[in-house]
């Protein structure tokens, strides 16, 4: 079904004149009307805010694993057949504090395909046999982890910064194996059953609508509720580890992953974000950024290395961070050579050339991410998710090419301390 792509026609602007947001039965639903035949791309997402202390995200990963392995009214074989005989899609997945939903079908198709969905989020069946069957994928998945240097340097770096209570804090695999070995499906059930209610429920689809035919499936097929009934406060960080380095020993692993990373004390929709964001993007962005020049190309001490902002979001703060792959001949040489860069970085800021050079580029790169439905679909949600209108869309381009060198070197000096980073790094290092 390659009809999603119509670049050109949905990345016009007046966004704010052509979305058209609905509430019903306590949801909020997008609308995006593209000239595309017959088809619709859909992204969904509610609140969903487990316990994360006391070990709930895995338990409601699980659950929501299973959505889609049968429901009260149809098998997973019922229900995968009824998707695939008419060509659509559905996927369901959790993601910090919500729960999310990924989809595409024909127009003709959208009452059911969101008939199939409200089933699948309402009224899962939670097979036992299912159960195990999941069970047994998160722990080979978790085992494949132990040996992952990349997965074990990023969860030493969250362990090191935040407290077990916030979303981004990222336990221990030896520690989720042994959860795992004691959850059951009852209690996978009784968590759904305390959690059920589809909190702050938003639906964004893009493409041949007819609101008529949304609006009245998902009345039938969605149980909302009211968003102020969630706790979203989350402890600020783990004061308690100082600033500095971490090494994980895995063998037989030549290359070594290195993070480096600290909090930065501000929400998603907080002015100093878009400041912040083009700063780490010009210090190690793209291919282009300078961290790659200077590590990569001029020096010859890594493949890659990545610089950006990560787990920011409307409710909660997150990380700055750089990431590199080094040898391990060059392991001491590319972590000293590195901070040295960061250090330049937060003592000089960047140039206004720079600056410019990656206004051009994020704009365009925004144009192009807002190129097929889904892409689309998702910004909507994502957007929506922030609290802001679908004008935002339209004004975003203006607002990066509006930030000043000043705004971007006040906010680096500000908020980016090199001596505050913690250094974590997984793979065959030497003592």
């Amino acid at each position: 079904m390659n009809r999603t792509r119509i670049a050109g026609t949905l990345t016009q602007s007046d966004y704010e004149a052509r979305v058209d947001e609905r509430s019903v039965a306590g949801g909020t639903y997008l609308l995006l009307p593209a000239p595309i035949e017959s088809v619709v791309s859909f992204r969904g997402s509610y609140l969903s805010c487990p316990d994360f202390e006391r070990g709930e995200a895995l338990v409601r990963d699980l659950a929501v694993s299973l959505f889609d392995k049968g429901t009260k009214s149809h098998s997973k074989f019922e229900m995968a057949e009824l998707l695939e005989d008419r060509g659509a899609q559905i996927s369901i997945t959790s993601d910090g504090v919500r729960v999310r939903v990924f989809g595409r079908a024909l127009r003709e198709d959208i009452p059911l395909v969101l008939s199939l969905l409200g089933e699948q989020l309402r009224e899962p069946s939670f097979l036992a046999d299912e159960f195990e069957l999941v069970k047994e994928r998160f722990i080979a998945a978790l085992r494949r982890s132990l040996v992952d240097t990349g997965a074990l340097a990023s969860g030493a770096l969250c362990r090191r910064l935040y407290h077990e209570a916030h979303p981004n804090f990222i336990p221990r695999a030896e520690d989720e194996l042994e959860q795992l070995s004691g959850i059951t499906v009852e209690e996978v059930k009784d968590y759904f059953s305390r959690n059920r209610q589809m909190i702050d429920w938003r639906l964004a689809l893009v493409g041949d609508l007819d609101w008529g035919e949304v609006a009245s499936a998902a009345t039938q097929a969605f149980e909302t509720a009211n968003p102020t009934t969630v706790d979203l406060s989350f402890p600020v960080d783990k004061s308690s580890i100082d600033p500095g380095r971490e090494a994980i020993y895995v063998a037989d692993k030549e290359n070594i992953d290195v993070q480096f990373g600290h909090i930065v004390p501000i929400i998603r929709v907080d002015n100093s974000y878009l400041p912040l964001y083009i700063g780490s993007y010009i210090l190690g962005g793209n291919f282009s950024a300078r961290l790659m020049n200077i590590i990569r190309d001029r020096m010859g001490l890594t493949y890659g290395i990545h610089c950006g902002l990560s787990g920011f979001t409307a409710e909660h703060h997150g990380t700055w961070g750089i990431s590199v792959t080094l040898s391990r001949d060059n392991l001491d040489k590319g972590v000293e050579a590195t901070m040295e860069e960061i250090r330049r970085f937060a003592d000089s800021g960047v140039t206004q050339q720079e600056l410019d050079e990656k206004k051009t580029t994020m704009t365009g790169s925004f144009k192009v991410g807002l190129s097929t439905t889904g892409a689309l679909a998702g910004t909507l949600l994502r957007n929506a998710e922030r609290g802001r209108d679908a004008g935002f869309l339209d004004r975003y381009p203006d607002m990066v090419r509006s930030v000043a060198l000043d705004d971007v070197n006040g906010n680096i000096a500000r908020f980016f301390e090199p001596d505050a980073l913690h250094v974590t790094m997984a793979g065959s290092i030497n003592e």
